[in-house]
């Protein structure tokens, strides 16, 4: 059964079956690759084609007794099935037969017929393929999931640290240095040769913001980054709130929670 594993997982890598549903066009495809052609028959309604192999070939018999068979010799290699099963069972057979073909049961012994061995070996592709195919999915799930998951937490925690009505970038826009300070003056860096530098905001009807930085300032001495708002939560459980000027804090970052705030508040302002 080991050998018969395998088979099958070499089948599966060669045929590009990892990731991807069984079904009839593939199986077709693979068959009709490897040099065989595909008969349906229909017992009450036989096509001119399954007509003329069962008379040249004498296959009367078996189109009666089998729901589905491989005819091989060196002239005719045909896989033959029932037009009257459903999906489900006309796969069944096209695997079972494509099993036959690829483990080499006809050249072998030079035979249109299988021994009971080989028919064997058969069930037992047909019942390790779908296991293989099965498990890899589940592999798959394994992997994507957590990545899914995790993409998805961070989008939550974008989401909440910017608010959804805050309005989009429309453009550049130059402001004074007084006003990158309170926003994040340790990721803007100020043009030595003017007290403005180019910078992304928010639309609004001026094209400049001018207002002095005399607003006061909020930290807390353990604290690393300084606070706009005195009602910031961050500092709402706090006892050792203090204020003063952005340089008495001793801050060089701003919380991202207030500066969220202050994008907002001021474009509803310029509106």
């Amino acid at each position: 059964m080991n050998q018969i594993k395998k088979a099958v997982r070499k089948f599966a890598k060669e045929n590009d079956l990892y990731g991807k549903s069984l079904t009839i066009g593939t199986l077709e495809r693979i068959i009709t690759n490897q040099g065989y052609e595909i008969v349906y028959y229909d017992l009450l309604n036989l096509s001119v084609k399954a007509q003329v192999l069962s008379d040249q070939l004498n296959l009367q018999d078996k189109f009666q007794n089998n729901t589905g068979f491989t005819y091989c010799q060196p002239d005719i290699k045909a896989v033959f099935v029932k037009q009257t099963l459903n999906e489900k069972d006309k796969l069944s057979v096209l695997i079972h037969e494509e099993a036959h073909i690829y483990l080499d049961h006809f050249y072998r012994h030079g035979l249109e017929e299988t021994t009971t061995q080989h028919e064997k070996e058969a069930n037992a592709f047909e019942i390790a393929l779908y296991k293989e195919i099965q498990n890899d999915k589940k592999w798959m799930v394994r992997i994507i999931a957590p990545t899914v998951a995790a993409l998805s937490l961070a989008a939550i925690l974008i989401f909440r640290a910017y608010s959804p009505d805050a309005p989009k970038p429309t453009g550049d826009t130059l402001l004074t240095t007084s006003q990158i300070d309170v926003l994040a003056p340790d990721t803007l860096k100020t043009d030595s040769t003017n007290d403005t530098v180019p910078v992304t905001i928010y639309e609004s009807d001026s094209d400049t913001i001018t207002e002095p930085d005399t607003r006061t300032y909020y930290w807390t001495q353990s604290g690393t980054v300084y606070h706009i708002y005195a009602d910031c939560g961050h500092l709402k459980n706090s006892t050792d709130v203090q204020s003063g000027s952005k340089d008495q804090s001793n801050k060089e970052r701003c919380c991202k929670t207030c500066y969220s705030r202050y994008l907002r508040e001021s474009h509803s302002e310029m509106k």
